[in-house]
């Protein structure tokens, strides 16, 4: 449906200039086109996420995923949209099942990083970010997570533990 893409076109340029709140209602109409159109679905939960309206964006990309079950970038999304609403282990979960269908996504690597030093698991948050390191040294956001999780984790360990 060309009026579908042409919105999805419009949404994913204003997107990229940061400008969710413009791309919501464009996709919102695409929607009451194409109602089981996966992708649109996908757009508005990033940017239900990107507006902090994590709530809004689960019940979203749940609806994604059930129109296109098993896509590693609706799993990672929707991972996160659960993590950042405050359900870690369904985040978690989520996120496992993309990270299997893609072990070599780095930004869904540096999001376990973030995940699990938010859990306090300095151990694995370290392990994720490493490989990210390794799978893309120069990356930006590779690096600065990086940094993060070894700042986080020698922080921790220089706490005397109470026993």
């Amino acid at each position: 449906m060309k009026i579908v893409i042409d919105l999805i076109a419009k949404a994913n340029a204003l997107m990229e200039k940061n400008l969710h709140d413009d791309a919501e209602p464009l996709l919102i109409v695409a929607i009451k086109h194409d109602a089981n159109n996966p992708e649109v679905h996908y757009l508005l939960g990033e940017v239900y996420c990107k507006q902090k309206r994590f709530k809004k964006s689960v019940s979203t990309l749940r609806h994604a995923d059930s129109l296109l079950s098993n896509n590693p970038r609706i799993l990672h999304l929707l991972g996160w949209a659960l993590f950042m609403n405050g359900d870690v282990d369904e985040g978690r979960l989520f996120m496992t099942r993309s990270l299997k269908i893609d072990p070599h996504d780095v930004r869904l690597l540096c999001d376990f990083a973030v995940l699990e030093t938010r859990a306090q698991d300095y151990l694995q948050a370290r392990e994720y970010a490493r490989t990210a390191m390794s799978l893309d040294p120069n990356d930006d956001v590779v690096i600065e997570v990086n940094a993060f999780v070894n700042h986080m984790y020698e922080l921790k360990k220089s706490i005397p533990q109470k026993n």
